[in-house]
């Protein structure tokens, strides 16, 4: 393993099923999904979920990891010193983001996240942006190479489309405090017209929450 070929800017599509290796060079499952701490604001990894048999069986903590390759994820000590830990309140798995319906703030839409942009930054791993074009949904499906080759034969390409992070108000589920935190800021400068165009993208439960975080900020 060369730090040089570790990642700086990666996407999580390229992490999952990334073979987990202890210290000791033993392969000890796959990345299944990673868990970030959503308290800050662009959220920091602080672990991941190994899989074996198909089944998540354990969180790995950061501190536990050494570096992050596109095929691999190696570990600082041997198995026999891992302390895995469960879940905690204040964590996400970054895999129930993605096919989640998200309002892009800047854009005003309603688009789908298809894959999530991660970086390296002062010794940690953040999640940057998210990826809601269709280059993110063929790197998923890992098509990406082979579909931009044919669109460059044409002399064309397809473009990539990120949103970052705190520009993106999710609904639903665990991703709620993630929304109000940005709705409130950003929901009060949306021109009436235009929030009344993005209201009639979203279905019932969603256009409650929108109308909630408005009422919660013309109460502040």
């Amino acid at each position: 393993m060369d730090a040089k070929d570790a990642l700086q800017v990666f996407y999580l599509s390229q992490l999952i099923g990334a073979a987990i290796v202890d210290a000791d060079g033993l392969r000890l499952g796959v990345l299944g999904d990673v868990a970030v701490d959503l308290r800050e604001t662009l959220p920091r990894v602080t672990g991941v979920w190994m899989r074996s048999d198909r089944s998540l069986v354990a969180l790995i903590p950061r501190d536990a990891i050494a570096e992050f390759h596109l095929h691999a994820v190696w570990l600082k000590v041997a198995r026999r010193y891992l302390q895995p830990r469960p879940l905690q309140p204040e964590e996400l798995l970054l895999g129930e983001v993605l096919d989640s319906q998200v309002v892009d703030t800047d854009g005003l839409k309603v688009v789908r996240v298809n894959d999530l942009q991660l970086m390296r930054t002062d010794g940690d791993l953040r999640v940057l942006a998210a990826d809601v074009g269709t280059t993110g949904l063929l790197r998923r499906l890992n098509l990406e190479g082979p579909v931009q080759r044919l669109v460059r034969a044409f002399g064309r390409r397809l473009p990539d489309r990120v949103i970052p992070w705190r520009m993106v108000a999710a609904f639903g589920g665990r991703m709620t405090p993630v929304k109000l935190s940005i709705s409130r800021e950003r929901l009060r400068e949306i021109h009436p017209a235009d929030l009344g165009q993005l209201m009639g993208d979203l279905d019932r439960d969603e256009r409650v929450e929108v109308m909630t975080a408005l009422e919660h900020e013309a109460a502040a």
